[in-house]
């Protein structure tokens, strides 16, 4: 309600959960940039890069390039606050082992379910969103063993929309009730992230190679939901 505060409310909470992320490191292993990221994560404007560069793709050149601007600056914002959050501290003890893959489907349901109780998706729709986010998370990685990052977040791209288009002619509904828990598992918000933090360690050059990757990965996304699109509309012309 305090529109002063509004403005910098991205930087206040990054600042805050870095914080408390930095002091969890200080008395357990635990990697306080992946703490950090799974709290700031809805924050993260990985799908508003996405929505920006379709709508530049598509003619919106206004609407993109105002988009593009506010992404930027809620990098930024998220990206101060986080790092004065981890001053606050030090590096913290060594971080334990990444999670094992024998987890990961539970993860991911998690994730999709959690996704469909914050889109107030209907109880029926759960297994299609559940499709959605294993059908991006897979794909994705199954393209990359075989080319590159890059490319498979195209590959997943297209068969998620797809996919979805297909699940909306059958059900009558609209397809971003599958697509966009699916994409919002592969839009760059992360990587984005972590680019512009590099940037501001004086780390230029893998920060700037990072920024252009969370670039061209929303390029890509948008390349495989455009020609998905054309391939297979969700509407059937009349």
């Amino acid at each position: 309600q305090r529109a002063h505060i509004a403005r910098i409310s991205a930087l206040i909470l990054a600042f805050v959960v870095a914080a408390l992320a930095g002091g969890a490191s200080i008395v357990l292993p635990v990697d306080r940039l992946a703490l950090t990221l799974a709290a700031l994560i809805v924050l993260l404007p990985g799908f508003s890069l996405t929505v920006a560069l379709a709508e530049l793709s598509t003619g919106h050149l206004s609407a993109g390039a105002a988009r593009l601007s506010g992404v930027a600056v809620t990098f930024l914002h998220l990206s101060v606050g986080a790092a004065a959050g981890w001053a606050l501290f030090g590096a913290g003890l060594p971080a334990e082992p990444p999670t094992p893959w024998i987890f990961e489907p539970v993860i991911i349901v998690a994730s999709a379910a959690s996704l469909a109780i914050l889109f107030q998706a209907r109880f029926q729709d759960f297994g299609v969103i559940i499709v959605s986010a294993a059908l991006a998370v897979y794909v994705s990685r199954a393209v990359s063993l075989m080319a590159d990052p890059t490319v498979g977040a195209f590959g997943a791209s297209l068969l998620l929309t797809l996919y979805s288009n297909i699940q909306a002619r059958q059900r009558d509904v609209p397809a971003s009730i599958a697509q966009m828990p699916g994409i919002l598992l592969l839009v760059p918000g992360s990587v984005g992230f972590r680019g512009v933090g590099a940037l501001m360690q004086n780390e230029t050059l893998t920060g700037v190679h990072i920024a252009f990757t969370t670039i061209i990965t929303a390029a890509a996304l948008v390349a495989g939901m455009l020609i998905a699109n054309a391939l297979y509309p969700a509407r059937r012309e009349l």
